[in-house]
């Protein structure tokens, strides 16, 4: 019998919307058997290395995030599309991957519908949600940006960002310069082609 009803694994899959690691798991009283049942019998899925999820169907935003969150070991930082879905930028045309990044000595690779990216530049506004950290929306706007490959679709998510307030073209040019040169050609030239048409 799995034994996953105790009052602290339903507080923690309460709160991480029904999420968990196996180190939170293994806190709450189970054993690796209790999780080895638990899988084989479908009530647990397996998501991401050591990350389950404790009820069947597809998963939400939030989930993927938490899950990500979880797979980092709380040391990751969502950003690109998944961050601004998170600031309620909800009509934007968000990926299905969840970008997240992590410390630059992290040892954890991209797996399933989690893009990871080691950074040696954590974004100094990450705010906490959860049990994850969250891009400020320059940020987010940025890293969104450098993963995108058509410039059409680059100019159009800066254009909406300065207009709606999410990002001011200081603060994404000032993203740019402490980027470096990596992915950054295609949000340069949109932030330049910007401030031509608005001069």
């Amino acid at each position: 019998m799995v034994r996953n009803d105790s009052p602290e694994l339903a507080d923690v899959l309460a709160r991480q919307h029904d999420i968990v690691s196996r180190t939170q798991a293994l806190a709450t009283g189970l054993d690796a058997r209790d999780i080895r049942l638990a899988l084989d019998t479908g009530r647990w899925r397996l998501l991401l290395p050591n990350v389950y999820a404790a009820r069947p169907g597809e998963l939400n935003a939030e989930q993927k995030r938490t899950a990500a969150g979880l797979y980092t070991a709380g040391t990751g930082q969502v950003t690109g599309f998944a961050a601004l879905d998170w600031h309620a930028l909800r009509d934007l045309a968000s990926e299905e991957r969840v970008h997240i990044l992590v410390p630059h000595s992290t040892r954890r690779v991209s797996y399933n519908f989690v893009r990871v990216q080691r950074t040696r530049r954590p974004d100094a506004l990450a705010r906490r949600a959860g049990g994850y950290d969250v891009c400020s929306t320059p940020r987010a706007v940025a890293d969104a940006c450098r993963g995108l490959s058509d410039g059409e679709a680059v100019r159009s998510l800066v254009a909406e960002a300065v207009a709606r307030g999410w990002a001011t073209v200081t603060e994404l040019r000032r993203e740019l310069d402490l980027a470096g040169a990596s992915r950054t050609r295609p949000l340069r030239l949109a932030l330049r082609q910007f401030c031509d048409v608005v001069s």
